[in-house]
């Protein structure tokens, strides 16, 4: 029975399916008669490889949100459901056309008729975004137009198959079409979209109506959305010359490449279209976005995926991005969430790509093409321990096994075959053009240390190389030249890690400089990565054995394996695969006020952050191997990190003093006693002084102006004390609900701080040092406050947000102007303290990612990108 005849039969009792109207990416249309109604309506029913990754009950529940919509300008939602499998929504039938189908036919508009339907459609889009909902799939596609009227179609749609997906749209095989509409944000899966992103769409629609085109074109999929990314967007007026100055003034400002520089609402768009005294300083010559952006495995997700996997893999195999081109990062996850990836490595070719893998049914390896998405289990890679190393063919996998056997197995199936058996585990393995592999593992010696040992690939006698015996230390991590005649390894000797080069020709070894991990790529380029989890590129001398030119930052974050070695991968031509966040560690980042973020200092899990009353330093807390955490400063400048305390128990909560010369902390003077609070010299200059101590734990200090006292939490008390006195601390707030995290204003006149006594966390501020009235300052939920240096915004984690209240102080009461949500906090972490703070300036927070295990990013054209 076919898929028609299935339907048909399923829907029976509902619609009577009359004819297919047509297919798109992801749904096949048709008109069928809705028999209780007694009217016509169009079915789409999604795919039968989209419905297979869905939930039904999911599905229809998601897209009750669109049913809600009613407006003059969007087809409303009749019926979903499931039947016999399929996956369906119902909508009215319109008889009319597409304005695809009106643009096939005429090429271009008239500009008052190009303008109305961009006006009435952005009407529809003002009033879904408002109601919370984004299209996410503006396109001429879906405005129909009835009677010269438009209509907006699938509206949610998208953001409802997604969520529907639980993420693994990925791996469905379809797309949302063309990619000519997408904003810049979706087309580098940004994990975002928000209602400019629609108003980027509808601007590239109204540019296609006047022009005759959309804003970017390309031979590929892949190309456009490059050019999306990179390049500017050529001024309508160069196309169309009678276009009205506030109409191009108008486009110009909704196709920014930036989101927060597009007009804040459709309306305002619409506004500006109708407005002939519109004008805007913005031009189409916007900048190109940042280049490293997160994707997140949603819709939008998808669609780059599904693009990049099936275009720019095929196209990095052949050709490096320029260098004026950025680097397009995206995710590489399997299918099943139950698996973890790590230990990349790319083919010869740059075609395929390997991955160690962690199952629920134990470890082996996984591998793609990169012109599919979908990731294949090796059959007899079973008991898989250690990353995988492609033969200079492609046509053979190297690994290492629980069992301590080095192994080969061919990459399009077969018996696996021992090579040699290993003292213990394999510390990395290359396998060279001559088929000979060199490997790391414990050398024969009684001191334990890792080796590089010779053996050739079809098996035999294990050979030590003699001329690295003199080099004190661990070798590790060894990778070929692409000729063969040099080594890269990495050597520690207990104090620090190097990069090491011997000359396989004339026997020499050079020490090339701190790093772990070095590879080289097709041109001879080496890139290792630093303590901070940054990966680097320099060019190299073959004859002198030395790196040459300045080490250039590629990218970021990186997973560091006990710190000494780092999983990532690249091509011949410059793509890049790696692990991100430190394994088990975590990342500081400094993000803007829409989210963005960059990485600063990655490694052992860190903690507690807040910025030096300059804004040029870091205070933190990193916790070392024997789970001690000590007080650290990192240098925003240099980039630089030292530790100020090394007193042998956990310090906690670090605060600054208002001149900046000291850090203030809780930490107990020995195992079992109380926490107390301290402080030491911000420049690591003294020894660590004691401010106050109890019959309590004292914790999350907060300096007064003057910096003789602090507020601090202790039990169920919120206390002020004076240094240096023998007054005792005098309580401020106390209840029998939970509270903390208190923090006083820059002028020391208010003191916002943390409760439940509501039964739900919120932030309250209260005048400081005298009691008085008290202001809530969150709703539905708030946490972990912190105040702006110029006392006007208080910040607060809110349900998933993160959030800024305006305050204006009205003698001894403030009052809460405004409250703002500035960007989802769920890819940031906390642990029940205030892991973040506001950076002087309120332009941007210091915020912690990472944690736990990675995962595996891929950046086309890295090497070659340039990295902000």
């Amino acid at each position: 029975m076919t898929d028609t005849a299935r339907l048909t039969a399923a829907l029976a009792d509902r619609y009577r399916i009359e004819r297919e109207l047509g297919q798109g990416g992801m749904a096949t249309v048709y008109l069928a008669h809705d028999v209780k109604h007694d009217r016509k309506v169009a079915i789409k029913v999604l795919k039968p490889e989209l419905a297979a990754v869905l939930g039904a009950d999911r599905f229809v529940q998601e897209i009750k949100t669109t049913a809600q919509l009613q407006h003059p300008h969007i087809l409303p939602l009749f019926d979903s459901g499931t039947a016999d499998g399929f996956l369906y929504y119902v909508m009215p039938y319109i008889q009319g056309e597409t304005l695809r189908a009106k643009l096939d036919r005429e090429k271009q508009l008239g500009i008052d008729e190009s303008v109305r339907i961009t006006t009435e459609v952005a009407d529809a889009l003002d009033y879904a975004h408002r109601h919370g909902v984004v299209h996410r799939d503006i396109k001429p596609e879906n405005i129909l137009l009835h009677d010269g009227r438009p209509m907006v179609a699938d509206f949610g749609i998208a953001l409802a198959v997604s969520a529907a997906a639980g993420g693994r749209m990925t791996e469905t095989g379809l797309s949302l079409g063309t990619p000519h509409y997408m904003s810049p944000e979706q087309a580098t899966a940004d994990r975002d979209i928000t209602a400019r992103s629609d108003i980027y769409s509808l601007a590239s629609v109204l540019y296609e109506m006047l022009t005759g085109q959309p804003p970017h074109l390309g031979g590929t999929a892949q190309q456009v959305i490059m050019k999306i990314i990179a390049e500017p967007v050529p001024a309508v007026t160069t196309l169309r010359k009678a276009v009205p100055p506030n109409v191009a003034a108008a486009l110009a400002q909704a196709l920014e490449k930036l989101p927060a520089d597009r007009f804040a609402t459709a309306q305002a768009f619409s506004q500006a279209l109708t407005n002939r005294a519109f004008t805007t300083a913005a031009t189409l010559a916007g900048t190109p976005l940042p280049q490293r952006f997160a994707l997140p495995t949603a819709w939008t997700a998808a669609v780059m995926v599904l693009l990049a996997a099936v275009a720019a893999w095929g196209w990095l195999g052949r050709h490096a991005a320029p260098a004026t081109q950025p680097a397009v990062e995206f995710y590489l996850d399997p299918l099943d969430t139950t698996i973890a990836l790590d230990w990349p490595t790319f083919s010869p070719d740059g075609r395929r790509i390997a991955a160690h893998a962690s199952t629920d049914h134990g470890e082996m390896l996984y591998q793609r093409s990169l012109d599919s998405r979908e990731w294949h289990a090796l059959p007899g890679t079973e008991g898989a321990m250690t990353g995988p190393a492609f033969s200079p063919d492609g046509k053979w996998l190297l690994f290492g096994t629980a069992d301590g056997a080095m192994k080969r197995i061919p990459v399009d199936g077969g018996a696996a075959q021992t090579i040699t058996q290993l003292n213990a585990g394999l510390f990395g393995a290359t396998w060279g053009p001559d088929n000979t592999i060199v490997y790391s593992t414990t050398g024969s010696d009684a001191g334990g240390r890792l080796v590089l040992l010779r053996v050739p690939a079809d098996g035999g006698t294990p050979q030590a190389l003699s001329m690295l015996q003199s080099v004190p230390g661990s070798h590790v991590q060894p990778h070929f030249s692409a000729d063969g005649q040099v080594l890269f390894f990495e050597v520690n000797d207990g104090s620090r890690t190097s990069l090491m080069a011997l000359s396989l020709r004339s026997g020499k070894v050079a020490r090339l400089g701190p790093g772990m991990t070095p590879l080289t790529d097709g041109r001879g380029r080496v890139t290792y990565v630093t303590a901070d989890g940054l990966l680097m590129v320099q060019g190299f001398n073959a004859r002198t054995l030395a790196l040459e030119g300045s080490p250039r930052r590629v990218a970021d974050g990186l997973s560091l394996l006990f710190n000494v070695v780092a999983e990532y991968t690249i091509s011949p031509d410059g793509a890049l695969a790696y692990v991100t966040g430190a394994s088990g560690g975590t990342e500081l980042l400094l993000v803007d006020r829409t989210g963005k973020r960059r990485t600063l200092l990655s490694g052992d899990r860190m903690w507690g952050p807040r910025f030096s009353p300059s804004g040029d330093r870091i205070a933190f807390l990193r916790t070392n191997r024997s789970a001690v955490s000590d007080l650290w400063v990192y240098s925003l400048a240099d980039g630089t990190a030292q530790r100020l305390t090394t007193i042998g128990t956990d310090v906690t909560d670090p605060a600054w003093t208002h001149d900046g010369r000291w850090i203030g902390f809780s930490a107990r003077e020995r195992a079992g006693s109380h926490a107390s609070l301290f402080r030491t010299a911000s420049d690591g200059s003294g020894s660590v002084e004691p401010l106050l101590s109890g019959q309590d734990d004292f914790w999350d200090m907060s300096f007064g102006r003057g910096d003789r006292e602090a507020v601090f939490w202790s039990n169920d008390h919120l206390l002020r004390a004076t240094f240096g006195t023998d007054s005792a601390p005098v309580s401020l707030v106390q209840t029998s609900a939970d509270l903390g995290n208190p923090a006083l204003s820059a002028d020391g006149r208010w003191i916002a701080y943390e409760s439940n006594e509501t039964g739900v966390m919120e932030i309250y501020v209260q005048p400081f040092p005298d009691k008085g009235a008290r202001t809530v300052v969150s709703v539905g939920g708030g946490r972990y406050p912190a105040w702006s240096a110029d006392g006007r915004e208080i910040i607060y984690w809110g349900p998933n947000r993160l959030m800024a209240a305006t305050v204006r102080s009205e003698g001894s009461r403030l009052t809460i102007v405004q409250r703002t949500e500035l960007f989802d906090t769920k890819p940031f972490r906390t642990e029940l303290a205030r892991d973040y703070d506001v950076r002087p300036d309120g332009r941007a927070f210091v915020m912690l990612g990472g944690a736990g295990a990675g995962r595996l990013v891929a950046r086309i054209g890295a090497l070659d990108a340039k990295v902000p």
